[in-house]
């Protein structure tokens, strides 16, 4: 299993997707940034309206735009701006790698090679689970510190005071441990799904729709199935959907049933898809 482990993390190192993911992580961010501080010179009158294609204000009917008052950067915070660059941007960016280092060795024949070499199926399944996760644990964790850094320097550029208390830093770690637990079994669940379809298009549309309308109207459906069926029933499945949770993830004062719910899930999830691509490895033919 070491070995194993030692060489998905060799081909981590290696593999082109990987750093093309984390870069486009943070472009993404110095992009989100960027925008938002167009908009606030928009705002303070220093930058026209429409600049670089950005436009401030409300929109009213016959398409005019209202002029709004108040500073951008002093409404939307370092931690919201957090919150869209993980449930969004982020998200999709690592179920996107997820699907191409899975599936990426079936068409080279590398999977092949290694089950000739006698090695159990399962740990080969796990080795390549967990480096996928870890990996993209890699890119979360790129997307926060260049997320909270640029912020700092886009705040102090700016004029604007940045509360760094020790209650922020502890809301930071609270909101990014739990993004992490969901944002490993989002990873989990595309890397089973990859392994089993093993075709690279269909991953990555099967990872894009998971993040996407997709799974909200799966979920959706379900909720509407279990009040059909049981009208009494206060049972949600969107409050066990980890999408959900990541979205719904508070960023200050995060209650402990909260955070309960949302480690019991991620938990769950990791190794139930952990589990079922097991079984399919050991039981599927290898190309």
């Amino acid at each position: 299993m070491i070995n194993l482990l030692r060489g998905e993390l060799y081909k981590l190192r290696k593999s082109k997707a990987f750093f093309i993911c984390c870069t486009a992580a943070v472009l993404l961010v110095g992009l989100v940034y960027w925008m938002l501080f167009l908009a606030d010179a928009v705002q303070r009158g220093e930058v026209a309206n429409g600049t670089g294609g950005v436009y401030v204000g409300v929109a009213e009917a016959g398409g005019q735009m209202q002029e709004v008052s108040g500073r951008l950067l002093e409404e939307i915070g370092i931690m919201e701006v957090l919150q869209q660059m993980i449930s969004n941007s982020a998200a999709i960016i690592m179920a996107v790698f997820a699907a191409i280092f899975v599936i990426g060795e079936y068409g080279t024949g590398a999977v092949k090679n290694i089950v000739g070499k006698g090695y159990a199926r399962e740990k080969i399944f796990l080795a390549k689970y967990i480096a996928t996760v870890a990996a993209c644990l890699v890119i979360l964790a790129l997307t926060v510190v260049f997320t909270v850094l640029a912020g700092g320097v886009i705040m102090w550029s700016a004029g604007i005071k940045q509360d760094w208390s020790g209650a922020f830093f502890a809301d930071l770690l609270g909101y990014c441990a739990i993004q992490a637990l969901l944002g490993a079994a989002v990873v989990g669940v595309v890397a089973a799904i990859s392994e089993a379809c093993r075709n690279m298009a269909a991953g990555i549309a099967i990872g894009i729709g998971l993040l996407s309308g997709l799974s909200a109207i799966v979920i959706n459906g379900l909720d509407f199935l279990i009040r059909w069926l049981f009208p009494q029933s206060t049972l949600r499945m969107a409050d066990y959907w980890m999408l959900n949770l990541m979205t719904e993830c508070p960023l200050q004062d995060i209650g402990a049933s909260f955070a309960f719910r949302a480690a019991l899930v991620s938990i769950v999830w990791i190794a139930f898809m952990a589990g079922a691509g097991i079984l399919h490895f050991k039981k599927a033919d290898i190309k």
